[in-house]
C-alpha cells in the first residue's frame, strides 16, 4: 500500500506557477497527467474544474490519514476511467505526490478554501487520473461555485 498522497494540480499549484513554490515544496514526485473534466478560466487569476459526477469517488475530509486511506483503497473501475463523457474534454495537468500529507496538504486546503463542512470555494474529490503509465485515484480540487468564466475546451489553463 502507498503512504503516498497523490494531487492532481491543473492551475497555480502546477510546477512554474505562481503557488507552486510556496504551497508544493513538500512533494517528492511530480508527473504530467490527464483526467477528464470542464476547465474554466475564472477573472479571478485562476482556473476552476468540474468533473464529470461519476467520476467522483469520494469526498475529502478535514482527516488527511483517512483521506489516504481511502485513495489506498479505491479501485479505478472500467466505466470511471477510460470513456470521455459527452461535454467533457481530457484536462492536462500534474501529479504531485507527498510523502507527509498531515503536513503538507493542509496548507493547500487554506489555499484553495475546502472546508470539509462543505462552505467551500474548491472541494478536494478523489477522482480517476492517468499518470505514470495508468490510472489511479488522485485528489483534485472541484470549483464548488457558479462558474464565470469561458470554458478551455483544450483542457489547459495558461495565466498568460
Amino acid at each position: 500500500m502507498s503512504k503516498l498522497f497523490h494531487l492532481f494540480v491543473y492551475g497555480t499549484l502546477r510546477s512554474g506557477y505562481a503557488n507552486h513554490d510556496r504551497y508544493c515544496r513538500e512533494k517528492i514526485s511530480i508527473y504530467p497527467a490527464i483526467t477528464h473534466g470542464k476547465l474554466y478560466d475564472l477573472p479571478y487569476g485562476y482556473p476552476a474544474l468540474k468533473c464529470p459526477p461519476s467520476y467522483i469517488l469520494w469526498k475529502g475530509s478535514n482527516d488527511i490519514s483517512r483521506d489516504l486511506d481511502t485513495q489506498n483503497e479505491t479501485a479505478i473501475s472500467q466505466k470511471n476511467r477510460t470513456e470521455p463523457i459527452d461535454g467533457f474534454t481530457k484536462i492536462y495537468g500534474q501529479v504531485l505526490s507527498f510523502l507527509d500529507p498531515e503536513k503538507a496538504i493542509p496548507p493547500i486546503d487554506r489555499l484553495e478554501g475546502f472546508s470539509h463542512n462543505g462552505n467551500s470555494l474548491y472541494t478536494r474529490v478523489l477522482i480517476p487520473v492517468y499518470f505514470i503509465d495508468h490510472w489511479s485515484p488522485v485528489w483534485a480540487f472541484e470549483y464548488a461555485r457558479s462558474i464565470e468564466g469561458p470554458f478551455l475546451p483544450n483542457g489547459i489553463w495558461n495565466s498568460d
